[in-house]
């Protein structure tokens, strides 16, 4: 078996750490106002997110965003994407978050979808924002490639 190191072990203690800051801040956050009415339901899981009426028999899309069909975001990041793995309304349901595991991230403007900020993060799942105009995502593993981490951006 293998010890480890000092500074591994430093390493370990400060993710931990970090991890817990980033947690509590998110739940702070998250937990300020209602962000969807209580007839409406957000969907995503592959290129489209959407917003559902369940008060329609059968419920409709009263809202949909695509990254294929954005002017506002580059066309080298539309493709990043394709497989959105999670989707949250913020700050009222103002704003929606975007992460994807097709390695995409993103804020909209719910109202206009024009794309807020973007960025690549590669295998991205989870995404909050967090106070003074940043945003943290959770990269996972992604072969060849730079995972395993939080990212924090300014917006």
């Amino acid at each position: 078996m293998v010890e480890p190191t000092g500074k591994a072990i430093m390493h370990s203690c400060v993710f931990r750490a970090l991890r817990v800051v980033l947690l509590s801040a998110a739940m702070a956050l998250s937990c300020c106002a209602p962000v969807l009415g209580a007839d409406q339901l957000m969907v995503c899981g592959t290129d489209e997110l959407f917003i559902l009426d369940l008060d329609k028999t059968p419920p409709q899309k009263v809202w949909k965003w695509n990254a294929a069909t954005q002017p506002d975001l580059p066309e080298t990041m539309r493709g990043k994407f394709r497989t959105i793995a999670e989707c949250k309304p913020v700050e009222g349901g103002s704003r929606i978050l975007i992460a994807a595991s097709s390695n995409g991230a993103a804020l909209i403007e719910r109202r206009t979808g024009k794309v807020e900020f973007y960025a690549t993060v590669f295998n991205a799942h989870s995404i909050e924002l967090l106070p003074a105009d940043r945003v943290v995502v959770a990269s996972s593993h992604a072969p060849g490639e730079p995972g395993d981490r939080l990212i924090v951006f300014d917006l």
